[in-house]
């Protein structure tokens, strides 16, 4: 199980794992939970452990927002990205992460880059792409591992209420172009 973070990422793990699914760490003690890219050295040390792998998707700008408000968004901006792009001080408050990320005009926190190096990589084991607002979540989770196991989602804490209308506009545009691509997988299989 992978993901950006902030994504349902750790609730799908723990509910697996009630089902006797073995899985990697919730708490991503294994380091595999948010790593940047499947071509790194740990990817290799570890994907013998595992017979298929589910990246986990949903909404980026929410995901930041929910990294902000626990406090660990630098933290996480550097699991997910192999070269950081931002400064601690950038990650300190989401007002400034914001202003940065406007002025940049593009997703600097690293979600999109996360989602295409997982997306984009020759993959030798069987892999599902995600989103956890899909309707059919359950169902294709269920189908890619043969098993029965059910989840019961919770609500999102973070909301999009103090964000600037070009951040969510430049986010909503990230969000779109990935939730295409994963049509596209979709439309494949």
């Amino acid at each position: 199980m992978v993901s950006f973070g902030g994504v349902c990422c750790s609730h799908t793990i723990n509910q697996l794992k009630q089902s006797n699914i073995h899985t990697n760490s919730p708490d991503d003690s294994d380091g595999l939970k948010h790593l940047y890219s499947p071509a790194s050295t740990k990817y290799y040390q570890q994907i013998d452990k595992f017979d298929k792998i589910i990246y986990i998707y949903n909404d980026p700008l929410l995901a930041i927002l929910s990294h902000f408000n626990r406090k660990w968004a630098f933290a996480q901006h550097k699991k997910i990205t192999k070269d950081p792009l931002l400064k601690a001080g950038v990650c300190n408050s989401y007002i400034e992460f914001e202003k940065h990320t406007i002025s940049t005009g593009k997703d600097v926190f690293g979600c999109s880059t996360h989602f295409e190096e997982w997306y984009n990589y020759e993959h030798k084991k069987p892999i599902l792409f995600i989103d956890v607002r899909d309707e059919n979540f359950e169902h294709q989770i269920q189908t890619f591992l043969n098993t029965p196991v059910t989840f019961k989602l919770k609500q999102r804490n973070s909301n999009k209420n103090n964000c600037k209308d070009a951040m969510i506009a430049l986010y909503d545009d990230v969000d779109t172009k990935i939730k295409n691509k994963l049509q596209l997988l979709r439309n494949h299989s």
